[in-house]
């Protein structure tokens, strides 16, 4: 495996077996961040709908329909790259009602009503159409928050590799710290 380098030079090589890399770049979690993992997802489904939470939870690829619900979602809104074609709307429409559970099927798509009979997919719609009333300021500091939000997370990634694997000392500074810096920078 090639192990990237925090400061963004050449790659550094490295044998390890898939489990070594897998626990390198995710550890296991304390009891507390567990906790928190699982109030995420929970909010996650309450607002975003069960598809959105399968996806969050990394449970996407046991339940391979939750990504197909989503994309087919997105592209169905008409609100995605290409689809503003109606032919594409339409031919989107038809496979997502074909792709829809069966009757008596035991999977709840953000398609179907919740426990209460509220539809799970309408936070979804809300965060699009704020996202989308956004003022080109509000825009530029969401697109920049986003990006930092990014690269802290690139950075923890790879350091945990070369902790991981390569046994070089963790960073000092905290990623997270230099987020919440470079974010409190953007919005000035």
């Amino acid at each position: 495996m090639l192990v990237p380098s925090r400061t963004g030079g050449a790659p550094t090589p490295c044998l390890a077996t898939p489990t070594q890399v897998l626990d390198a770049a995710a550890p296991k979690l304390t009891r507390e961040e567990e906790l928190f993992a699982i109030s995420l997802t929970d909010l996650a489904q309450g607002t975003l709908g069960r598809d959105t939470a399968v996806v969050l939870s990394g449970d996407a690829l046991l339940e391979p329909e939750a990504i197909a619900g989503l994309l087919l979602g997105a592209l169905a809104t008409g609100d995605a790259p290409g689809t503003d074609n109606p032919q594409v709307a339409a031919l989107v429409a038809r496979v997502r009602e074909q792709l829809k559970p069966a009757e008596g099927s035991s999977y709840r798509s953000f398609d179907t009503a919740g426990e209460n009979g509220e539809e799970n997919g309408e936070g979804l719609d809300e965060i699009v159409a704020a996202v989308r009333d956004l003022s080109p300021e509000e825009s530029a500091v969401l697109q920049a928050s986003a990006r930092v939000v990014a690269d802290a997370m690139w950075e923890r990634f790879v350091d945990r590799l070369e902790v991981g694997l390569l046994g070089r000392k963790p960073e000092t500074e905290e990623p997270a710290r230099r987020a919440e810096q470079a974010v409190a920078a953007a919005a000035r």
